[in-house]
């Protein structure tokens, strides 16, 4: 006769260790993307006033910010800020602004629906 119970519990047990997930903080997440979101902004008026040195800081910043969402899916949004950040050292000002511009759009996808307060 085999007894398999203490295999099943650590089964279990790992089971239910790997099934915990730590509670998720929305107000957090909206303060991350929205200092994304000011850092990309703020870099593309550094590159309209071509201060190219501050724009690639804004954008190192932005990425810092979006590093610190416990998103998932930020992948997208810093393949963008990369491309921006290689544009603007390239002077090629036009594909970073398109850069900055699909980043923007992924971080407020990453945002989700606006909530209003009622």
């Amino acid at each position: 006769m085999s007894n398999n119970l203490p295999s099943l519990l650590i089964v279990d047990a790992m089971v239910g260790a790997t099934a915990y997930t730590p509670p998720h903080h929305e107000a957090l997440d909206a303060a991350l993307s929205a200092a994304a979101m000011d850092h990309v902004r703020r870099a593309q008026v550094d590159i309209y006033c071509s201060h190219n040195h501050e724009a690639i800081s804004a954008i190192r910043e932005a990425r810092d910010a979006v590093l610190a969402t416990p998103a998932v899916s930020v992948g997208g949004t810093l393949v963008a800020l990369d491309e921006a950040a290689w544009y603007t050292r390239h002077n090629d000002f036009v594909h970073a602004e398109e850069a900055l511009e699909v980043a923007l759009d992924r971080m407020k996808a990453m945002k989700g629906p606006a909530r209003r307060l009622v």
